[in-house]
């Protein structure tokens, strides 16, 4: 994937900006992909799962951005603040209150799906982490994942592996990076 030349000295706002363009980037590229495959082997999608594999697909990428800067605590607290101030945007939000609770919920909802995709990372099975992702797309339990996909271990290995992929282009993105 190509992208755009990083300057080295860059502010913190900034930077949170670039990952969350990263994401973004990335994020089209799996739906695309993923979302063809699945069609492949008949997942129909309604509005309703479109707009629940869009999320999820959202939410990997920015725990993928979260797993690869890590160590990096306030770039990541400046990008989950944007990407939860973006979020509220749609929400529909009509009063102070009504964003905050909003936002509140959104935290509580990262947080779940980041503890279970470390979770998932971090178990003997490889393959754990691509279902795991899969079940929360398609809004599916794990034996009815395995079942509609006939177990493509394929389409799990591919998935892993733009995982891997996206986190190791975000961190040569960040290395260029020098925050001020």
């Amino acid at each position: 994937m190509s992208r755009a030349p990083i300057k080295k000295n860059i502010d913190l706002g900034e930077a949170a900006i670039v990952f969350m363009e990263v994401a973004k980037k990335f994020s089209a590229a799996f739906y695309a992909d993923v979302k063809l495959k699945l069609e492949k082997i008949g997942v129909e999608f309604d509005k309703k799962l479109e707009r629940q594999f869009l999320e999820e697909i959202a939410i990997i990428h920015f725990w993928i951005v979260s797993l690869a800067l890590e160590s990096d605590k306030r770039l990541l607290d400046e990008i989950h603040k944007n990407w939860l101030a973006y979020r509220s945007l749609y929400a529909n939000c009509e009063t102070d209150r009504e964003v905050s609770d909003f936002i509140r919920t959104e935290e509580k909802k990262l947080k779940k799906r980041y503890e279970e995709y470390y979770a998932k990372l971090n178990s003997k099975n490889g393959l754990k982490l691509p279902q795991a992702m899969l079940v929360n797309m398609l809004g599916r339990t794990e034996d009815q994942i395995l079942e509609e996909i006939e177990f493509d271990v394929w389409l799990l290995m591919d998935i892993s592996s733009r995982v891997f992929e996206t986190i190791n282009a975000i961190r040569n993105i960040r290395k260029e990076m020098k925050l001020n």
